[in-house]
């Protein structure tokens, strides 16, 4: 198992007198209360200080979502657009199994960019973006309040051209289907669409701390969820296109969160 342990002076709030260990698992994204007792059981506790208490923590998912534009010369490879596309999906998977493994493997957008550029001779340039995704699993019919913290800085979106840099996946809301956004000015809303327009329905429904990555949700109601679905993911524009993964952090990146367009800068074609 992938480990990491931090004493609790790193915690925060700080809580001397105690060592966090957190394990990722080799399926799924939790260990169960039985096996955490084994573990303890077997392994920590004959080999700690007695001064010392160990507890043993789930680690902290950050999720990564990946969409890029690659522009090549078709005149300059014998391969077509979903050849190139084909290779350039399979590079991003492989960079992520390299580089994005445990804990403390950061991303590096730079790194990421280079190596989509190293696909073939023809790609010419990669217009590469990168955005954060947390998963909310939420209580269902009870007013709820849900505090996590991203540890990396967040954008303020373009309040004038009303972009916001906190985007919800929907939820259903007394029947309605409702979205959660922040203002830009650190203050989240819930609100629904009539016609394409954004109706608000709850304007403090929390904050945002841009510039250490904490949100906060307020009085949080869910009714359900679509596709039977039992989480909300927020999707979040980070300030800067590197990823840390700080303390219990690990980040991943689904096959599903990848995007890959291609352009042919010869006849400027995207595919």
């Amino acid at each position: 198992f992938p480990v990491t342990i931090r004493g609790g002076e790193e915690n925060v709030p700080p809580v001397y007198g105690k060592v966090f260990c957190a394990i990722q698992p080799d399926t799924g994204r939790t260990i169960s209360e039985e096996e955490k007792t084994r573990i303890i059981n077997t392994y920590i506790k004959p080999r700690s200080v007695l001064s010392i208490q160990v507890e043993l923590v789930e680690p902290e998912y950050l999720g990564l979502e990946i969409s890029t534009q690659v522009n090549y010369f078709s005149s300059k490879t014998a391969k077509n657009r979903d050849d190139i596309k084909n290779l350039v999906v399979n590079k991003i998977k492989e960079h992520r199994n390299q580089h994005l493994v445990g804990f403390d493997a950061d991303f590096r957008h730079s790194k990421l960019i280079k190596d989509i550029d190293s696909v073939d001779s023809a790609i010419e340039s990669n217009l590469t973006q990168v955005k954060m995704k947390y998963r909310l699993v939420p209580a269902f019919d009870v007013l709820s309040k849900y505090s996590f913290n991203l540890n990396n800085p967040i954008d303020l979106g373009d309040a004038t051209n009303k972009i916001s840099a906190v985007n919800s996946t929907g939820f259903l809301y007394n029947g309605l289907m409702v979205y959660i956004s922040d203002n830009g000015q650190g203050k989240l809303y819930i609100y629904y669409l009539s016609n394409e327009q954004k109706i608000v329905i709850q304007p403090n429904a929390g904050t945002v701390n841009y510039k250490t990555g904490e949100i906060t949700i307020e009085n949080l109601l869910v009714t359900g969820i679509p596709n039977g679905l039992n989480y909300i993911d927020l999707i979040v524009t980070p300030a800067i296109n590197d990823i840390i993964a700080l303390r219990n952090q690990i980040i991943l990146l689904d096959d599903s969160d990848i995007s890959v367009q291609v352009v042919d800068l010869l006849r400027a074609n995207i595919s």
